[in-house]
């Protein structure tokens, strides 16, 4: 997804890749996270008032190229891909005025995609194209279940249903 994205008004937009979850968490309620793929940072956008704060976390998110934020069905914990340095980020957004990380997770290949069970106990992530590899997290103990491969597939990406199946679209073969 893209967005035209800028802090100061005197500057020129820049279209950056993000995606915008909103959700409906605690203060501010009705806000979305997104993810500066450019900046590796992170923006709160309060849907009632259209307002932003940020740039937030900078340096605490790491230099991967973040893409996918998730949020969890409680509110609390937003899952943040890392493309570059193969991580899933857990922030904590209890508080969208006062996000801290509170870890990551390692999954072995170019995070991109993630999609959360319908409960939020695990996630589910893949690369996005070029890579058969599915991730598995559990979310509640921040750690990386099991890694599936399904070659010959390449997974580009991932949803699942509101009964817990879970949906891969296959890059190679357009399935």
């Amino acid at each position: 997804d893209l967005l035209i994205f800028s802090n100061d008004p005197d500057e020129n937009p820049q279209v950056v890749p993000v995606i915008l979850v909103v959700t409906s968490g605690p203060p501010p309620e009705n806000f979305g996270i997104v993810a500066n793929a450019l900046d590796n940072n992170i923006h709160v956008i309060n849907v009632n008032n259209n307002t932003t704060i940020g740039p937030l976390l900078s340096g605490n998110v790491g230099s991967g190229y973040l893409l996918d934020p998730v949020i969890t069905p409680d509110g609390n914990k937003a899952l943040i891909t890392s493309f570059s340095e193969q991580r899933v980020y857990f922030v904590d957004i209890a508080n969208a005025y006062n996000l801290s990380v509170s870890g990551f997770v390692d999954i072995g290949f170019p995070a991109e995609d993630i999609a959360l069970t319908p409960d939020g106990a695990y996630a589910i992530v893949t690369d996005g194209g070029g890579s058969t590899k599915i991730a598995v997290i559990n979310v509640g103990a921040m750690s990386l279940i099991q890694t599936l491969d399904v070659a010959p597939k390449q997974v580009i990406a991932v949803d699942i249903a509101p009964n817990g199946t879970v949906l891969v679209a296959d890059y190679t073969n357009n399935q």
